[in-house]
């Protein structure tokens, strides 16, 4: 589906580029030098695309990265068609190659990125179902609270909804992240968990401190609501952070230190043989 796309996204790029650079008439001779090297074009500017792997990502998450390596195949197309119509001793002016990658870029940018756009319309006006969504209040409006966000809004199968972020920096504070406000920093999630009737709390701060997690899990406790966090920074290692990722806190996480270990056989072999009154 995407390789017809772009076959087809490519000869209107070429003629498209014609067009433009002459205001709307075609050059019947810049039109034959365009026919006889048309397929050697397609051919290897999709072989490029399928170098720069643009038919292995995951388009419906779609981002940044994904965006920079659109533009950098519709550069490398537009040089690679400059060396093919050299070789080929064809007249193409030169303004044409530079219109054939903002052109390409264009096409594919909506073709790919229309997957996104799809699941974010389907995700926002599209309702998950008639149940009703958990409220999730999310601490840390960092990288991992951002992507925890995305992994709750956009999943269709998570049942929950993002109502707000605390965060200590005060810069963060009063802004939003998408159309989620940072309500705080720590010593307001008890008023936050009442004003929006957050029923779960997700600790998204994988790079923090014991004791730090420590304090703010004791807070949240307060609250009642439920409460998971971020095991570690591994978790960002890739980028990915699904909901699973979350484990519910345990006692070890409420000390703000690493648990104290007892050696057992130790133990043993000492009180082995002995009165214990």
């Amino acid at each position: 589906m995407l390789i017809i796309a772009d076959i087809l996204s490519i000869i209107f790029s070429l003629y498209g580029s014609l067009i433009l650079r002459f205001e709307g008439s075609l050059e019947q001779t810049y039109i034959s030098n365009i026919n006889s090297v048309l397929l050697i074009v397609i051919i290897l500017n999709i072989a490029i695309l399928f170098l720069m792997k643009m038919y292995k990502s995951l388009w419906q998450f779609a981002s940044v990265t994904e965006l920079f390596n659109v533009i950098t195949s519709s550069i490398l197309c537009s040089l690679v068609n400059i060396v093919i119509f050299e070789i080929a001793n064809k007249d193409l002016p030169e303004a044409c190659y530079f219109l054939y990658f903002l052109l390409l870029t264009l096409c594919l940018g909506i073709t790919r990125f229309s997957y996104r756009f799809i699941r974010m319309y389907k995700s926002h006006i599209v309702p998950k179902s008639r149940r009703e969504l958990q409220k999730v209040m999310i601490i840390g409006a960092g990288l991992a609270g951002e992507k925890t966000y995305q992994e709750i809004t956009y999943n269709p199968s998570v049942y929950k909804k993002v109502v707000c972020f605390i965060d200590d920096d005060k810069s963060k504070q009063g802004r939003r992240i998408h159309d989620v406000t940072v309500y705080g920093g720590r010593e307001k999630i008890i008023e936050a968990a009442k004003k929006y009737g957050v029923e779960e709390i997700l600790l998204a701060m994988p790079s923090g401190n014991r004791k730090e997690v420590a304090n703010i899990l004791n807070i949240c406790k307060e609250t009642k609501c439920q409460i998971k966090k971020l095991p570690g920074i591994y978790q960002m290692i890739n980028g990915d952070i699904h909901i699973s990722d979350f484990k519910d806190v345990e006692i070890q996480d409420l000390l703000g230190r690493e648990p104290i270990k007892v050696n057992i056989e130790d133990i043993i072999r000492y009180v082995t043989g002995k009165v214990v009154m």
